[in-house]
């Protein structure tokens, strides 16, 4: 467990895993409560450079009550990888700087607070490159949605299963909801094929289809919106609920 002591600073870390390595236990990046908005952070990076991290264990990182900390896996080239066969769970920010291979879960954990007057915001999952299709991408982890945020830097080598996916209430609006961030992805049509138990959301550009995501449960064409918001890429919701 990587807990930094509490103070005014950020604090960052680094592990070498460079090479083969495998974790059977618990890595987890978990920070003091800030103290105000700009509460310290913590950052724990895995490097594991061109060699390949296995995990059969648990790799998650826990956000404070004001500011998330953050967990990094990086890899040197293309040809690392990380082998999840276990969780990877975000209650901060997670960043998948590497291609992930197995059959594992990764999953958004609860939500966190930014400020004690706003709405919590979700924890976020970005991944820069591929994600075999071995893997589920759960957004209620712990059992009650996140308001998590996937974030795709190259959508077409994403390939996992998403569960879990629910739309906010309409009371709240978009500031409670579950979303998938597209980049450099510009969507100008989508349609879904499926049944009760979950099916596929096409997502088209302008030379045709861009790339497909698929979904557990129960959904149509008209439960999904795009959302292209000023210099942002095309993000992904369910259309709010009464």
């Amino acid at each position: 467990t990587y807990d930094p002591t509490y103070g005014t600073g950020n604090a960052i870390a680094t592990i070498d895993a460079r090479g083969f390595n495998l974790n059977l236990g618990t890595i987890t990046d978990t920070s003091f409560i800030g103290q105000g908005p700009n509460g310290p952070t913590s950052t724990l990076t895995i490097d594991v450079g061109n060699g390949m991290f296995a995990n059969f264990g648990t790799m998650s990182v826990t956000a404070g009550f004001v500011s998330p900390s953050s967990l990094i896996v990086h890899a040197a080239s293309g040809g690392a990888s990380l082998v999840n066969m276990g969780l990877i769970e975000s209650d901060g920010i997670v960043k998948l700087d590497i291609d992930v291979i197995g059959r594992g879960q990764i999953a958004f954990g609860k939500t966190f607070l930014q400020s004690t007057a706003g709405p919590p915001d979700g924890a976020t999952v970005e991944a820069t490159r591929t994600v075999e299709a071995g893997q589920t991408v759960n957004f209620a982890g712990d059992g009650t949605d996140s308001h998590g945020a996937l974030i795709l830097d190259d959508p077409r080598q994403f390939q996992g299963l998403i569960t879990n996916f629910v739309a906010s209430t309409g009371n709240v609006g978009a500031l409670h909801t579950d979303e998938i961030v597209l980049k450099g992805l510009d969507v100008s049509g989508f349609f879904y094929h499926g049944g009760s138990q979950g099916g596929v959301l096409t997502l088209e550009n302008n030379c045709g289809t861009a790339t497909n995501l698929r979904f557990a449960g129960n959904y149509s064409t008209d439960a999904f919106q795009v959302g292209h918001p000023s210099s942002t890429p095309s993000i992904i919701e369910l259309k709010p609920t009464v």
